[in-house]
């Protein structure tokens, strides 16, 4: 038996997009899973050499050989369902590892064309042998609607880097955010009242009015990004206000596991998160942050944590990020896959 990771070659760019999968293709090569390479279509009509380029791509995938496919692969519905169609013919053994549901992440405002959309979701992700969700609600949902593969899960995305934590962060009132600061809405109705600072990482349109106490620091890579998260907390909060999660963007938070946070903890750096996040039960199980409703209750919730426990959190933090850093997750996940695929 082969093992196989398909690797979707994207632009490089100074943001989070890509680097998710990259990790996930660098760290299943440590096991010795074999890389197929894939570009991005760059017209329409590539796609109808779809079968053409299954069969070329992945010619050597034998019988008994298991592929993993990080989905979505962003080549479309059309290449994904004959992919699992040609090699599974084949008796390739095919496990799908969800980083993103888009139609959760992007709902239509019809809800019929909405069902549908995520009715066909459903459908694409049951051609996997064994599914891979991000996390436990991730997974009680899909299969609550209609998933009926088998389905394990990830916990958290892993974060690789080469940075030497060499020690904790430093306790103070300060909520580092890395993102598009473009997209997150929310940031613009930060109550000027508030007191805690803001340090602002990603692109930003300077002709926008950050709040009162938010401080900019530019564009980083996201290596780069770990030598900057030395003091405070690692902010997970997404949508259109910072009083309450609103719009699709902040409920999608219900579901996903935003690499965000993988940034944050593999820099050591405690948590502040919405309590009904997805990921808020990983961050209260693991001791590594604070769960909050609102924005405008971080004064009073920071102002909580003495020095020690913050140093139980930064201790803790630091534990994860040894684990993130190595792959841990998504090497224990595709293990405890492959295993239910032997048996």
């Amino acid at each position: 038996m082969k093992k196989y990771v398909v690797d979707i070659v994207r632009k490089k760019e100074n943001n989070a997009l890509s680097k998710a999968k990259e990790d996930v293709t660098f760290f299943l090569k440590q096991e010795q899973y074999l890389k197929i390479s894939l570009n991005i279509f760059r017209h329409r009509y590539e796609k109808i050499f779809t079968k053409h380029i299954i069969n070329s791509k992945f010619k050597d995938v034998k019988r008994n050989d298991v592929l993993v496919v990080q989905y979505p692969t962003y080549l479309g519905a059309y290449f994904e369902n004959n992919l699992n169609q040609i090699l599974q013919s084949r008796g390739v053994k095919i496990i799908g590892l969800i980083h993103d549901l888009d139609t959760l992440r992007y709902p239509l405002a019809d809800a019929t064309q909405q069902s549908i959309k995520f009715r066909n979701e459903i459908d694409r992700l049951n051609k996997y042998n064994i599914v891979i969700a991000s996390n436990d609600v991730m997974k009680d949902f899909l299969i609550a609607n209609g998933l009926t593969a088998e389905v394990i899960t990830l916990g958290i995305f892993d974060y690789r880097h080469n940075i030497d934590l060499k020690s904790y962060p430093k306790k103070s009132n300060v909520l580092n955010f890395a993102g598009n600061l473009n997209k997150s809405q929310f940031l613009y109705s930060f109550s000027e009242n508030i007191e805690t600072k803001l340090k602002l990482f990603g692109n930003y349109d300077h002709t926008r009015k950050l709040p009162v106490h938010a401080d900019y620091q530019g564009v980083f890579k996201p290596e780069e990004l770990i030598k900057e998260l030395n003091q405070g907390y690692g902010l997970v909060w997404d949508g259109l206000s910072a009083h309450r999660i609103e719009g699709p963007f902040g409920d999608y938070l219900r579901y996903n596991n935003p690499h965000k946070t993988s940034l944050y903890l593999s820099s050591g750096l405690p948590v502040v998160i919405w309590k009904e996040a997805a990921l808020a039960d990983f961050i209260k199980e693991n001791h590594v942050g604070i769960l909050i409703a609102s924005l405008d209750d971080v004064d009073k919730e920071l102002g909580k944590v003495s020095d020690a426990e913050y140093q139980i959190m930064a201790k803790n933090s630091y534990n994860i990020a040894l684990k993130l850093k190595k792959g841990f997750y998504i090497k224990s996940a595709v293990k405890d896959a492959v295993h239910l695929l032997e048996n």
